[in-house]
């Protein structure tokens, strides 16, 4: 399964973000009956201004620059565009998804794959699954276990990545239990 880097003017994601393969779903992100949906209410804010005499100062201005929040998530090894900066990319992924898992929020895995990786959008749509069934995974579930280039060229860079589904409880908001993980092992 590949993924296809988005075009956008403000955001460089490396190249071999757009290769992600071989994540297998392992079936311990399946769910149960769909709970009651919550809803955050919508933020607000004031803003307020004043007007205070105070001396003009001139201050020598220095040029800042900007990073892309998704790209400043990336470790810098896991931006480099070579081999070994695609096999820590994709294991940079993989602990994202733990993150959405534990956290049973998809935005952890947000901009760092486009809708044509499948198996990434399954892992996104199994930690919104969660999130709408008020639960979340009480530990670690996935391991990268190793990952090696199966491909790397100008043109398409893929992973494969050995993954360890450990067995962790499925808890509730109130941290009760509800079922477990399966675990197992894929690629």
């Amino acid at each position: 399964m590949t993924a296809a880097i988005r075009a956008n003017r403000h955001r460089r994601l490396p190249p071999y973000a757009a290769a992600f393969v071989a994540l297998a779903t392992l079936g311990g992100c399946t769910g149960s009956d769909p709970g009651p949906t919550t809803t955050t209410p919508p933020a607000t804010s004031t803003t307020a201004a004043t007007t205070t005499a105070a001396p003009a100062t001139t201050s020598k201005t220095t040029p800042t620059t900007t990073v892309d929040p998704v790209t400043a998530k990336i470790p810098a090894p896991a931006r480099i565009e070579n081999v070994d900066g695609s096999v820590a990319f994709a294991q940079f992924f993989i602990s994202r998804v733990n993150d959405s898992f534990t956290h049973g929020d998809s935005s952890f895995l947000k901009g760092l794959f486009t809708n044509s990786c499948k198996a990434c959008q399954e892992f996104a749509d199994g930690a919104d699954e969660l999130k709408h069934d008020g639960l979340h995974h009480l530990g670690i579930s996935l391991k990268a276990a190793g990952a090696s280039s199966n491909q790397y060229t100008a043109t398409n860079r893929s992973v494969a990545v050995q993954v360890i589904q450990n067995s962790v409880p499925v808890v509730d908001e109130v941290g009760k239990t509800v079922r477990r993980t399966k675990a197992g092992d894929g690629t």
